[in-house]
């Protein structure tokens, strides 16, 4: 299981803002094509544009980040 995080990118900077953090999701960090889906219905549940989100995934120790 693995800590998910759901930012959406504002402003001129492309700062990130935290939507939603979930405890306890299925989401393999080393499955890119697995996140990505994963990243487009979190962004869709939360009615923001996928392009503009981004999605961060930890595994024990290892943190990757995924934008499409």
């Amino acid at each position: 299981m693995s800590k998910v995080e759901l930012f959406e990118l504002r402003g001129s900077r492309a700062r990130p803002v935290k939507i939603k953090s979930f405890d306890n999701m299925a989401a393999d960090p080393r499955d890119a094509d697995e996140c990505r889906d994963l990243l487009r219905r979190l962004a869709k549940q939360h009615s923001i544009d996928p392009y503009s989100a981004e999605l961060f995934v930890w595994e024990g120790r290892k943190k990757e980040y995924f934008r499409l």
